[in-house]
């Protein structure tokens, strides 16, 4: 077949899944873009290979779009060739064969009956999946949590409550170990801080993430718009990309067509509607995901965390958070 040729700009961007450049704003930096480790390791690597450029990992994590056009201005006309089709998109989510948990508890291991428990939070899709390998390689009791269509969405307290209500079924006393992958890691953290609220011990193992992580991705949003701002749309634009290529603005504007929050839900299906999912699955799996996205967004820890928290990350950091992802103290693990 044949190649497209890509500027340094379009490289960045196809490893961060952003296709139409024009309307990002100029001064953001490539963390704000929704960069995580591995897209950053990757940005690292096509720098150097294809441009000569030899930059730390600090200085990738502060690029901004303008200093990416000033390094492709400096090399003016230089290209580098990919396949056609051949894209990186950032879709960190993937979702199991049902769209939407049908059981909020999953015994993911059974141990020996003298080991402790491990309660492990899924990541914003709902499934623990994700964390089955994990959960193989660990001697304990693991239970998996999982978002089902009747968990509260509508903070993260009542989140925390529902879990809590789950994990006293199986465990009624402390100390409690919770473990949070991603979204999930700001569940487990509410969750500990409830716990701990109500006299328990809690340990926390955080991977890859944690409360301010997560408005990481809000930022890569707001990037996204020349006022800055985000709403609903941009997470039914955002779950749209996780089972299609498309352009973010396209779908953005698209689903903007329609007046009311629902009638643009039900243009979230009609734009999938191509695909073999059921519907009304579609439908509730698009409304957990925005809402469980912007209780994220909008969650701001109001009690502090008292026990262990362990952050489990790649050694190459490339969030703007620090090392420690907003968390203080905190025990790090660089894999």
């Amino acid at each position: 077949g044949g190649a497209n040729q890509v500027s340094l700009i379009e490289a960045v961007a196809n490893i961060l899944g952003i296709k139409d450049t024009k309307n990002i704003n100029a001064s953001a930096t490539l963390a704000d873009l929704g960069m995580d480790s591995l897209m950053g390791a990757e940005i690292k690597q096509t720098l150097e290979r294809n441009y000569d450029l030899v930059l730390s990992v600090g200085e990738i994590r502060t690029l901004t779009v303008k200093k990416l056009q000033e390094f492709q201005n400096d090399g003016s006309e230089e290209v580098i060739e990919v396949a056609n089709g051949v894209t990186a998109g950032n879709n960190q989510v993937e979702f199991n064969k049902n769209l939407v948990p049908l059981e909020t508890v999953v015994n993911m291991k059974k141990g020996e009956s003298n080991k402790p428990n491990v309660f492990m939070f899924s990541a914003i899709e709902g499934f623990v999946s994700a964390l089955e390998e994990v959960a193989s390689k660990l001697p304990y009791n693991i239970y998996g949590l999982q978002c089902t269509e009747d968990a509260p969405i509508d903070s993260m307290a009542s989140m925390a409550k529902f879990f809590i209500a789950k994990i006293k079924e199986i465990q009624t006393s402390g100390p409690y170990n919770l473990v949070g992958y991603s979204f999930g890691a700001s569940v487990a953290f509410e969750t500990g801080v409830a716990l701990e609220a109500a006299g328990e011990k809690v340990s926390l193992v955080l991977l890859d993430g944690s409360p301010s992580y997560v408005l990481t991705h809000e930022n890569a949003m707001k990037n996204r718009h020349s006022d800055n701002k985000v709403d609903h749309r941009d997470a039914f634009t955002y779950f749209v990309l996780l089972f299609k290529e498309m352009d973010y603005q396209v779908v953005f504007e698209q689903i903007s067509t329609k007046k009311t929050k629902e009638e643009q839900l039900e243009e979230v299906v009609n734009i999938l509607s191509d695909l073999p999912l059921n519907k009304d699955e579609l439908k509730t799996a698009a409304k957990l995901f925005y809402g469980k996205l912007f209780v994220s967004f909008y969650y701001k820890p109001v009690q502090k965390f008292n026990g262990n928290v362990t952050l489990i990350t790649a050694k190459d950091n490339f969030v703007s958070l620090g090392p420690d992802y907003g968390l203080k103290p905190v025990n790090i693990r660089f894999l």
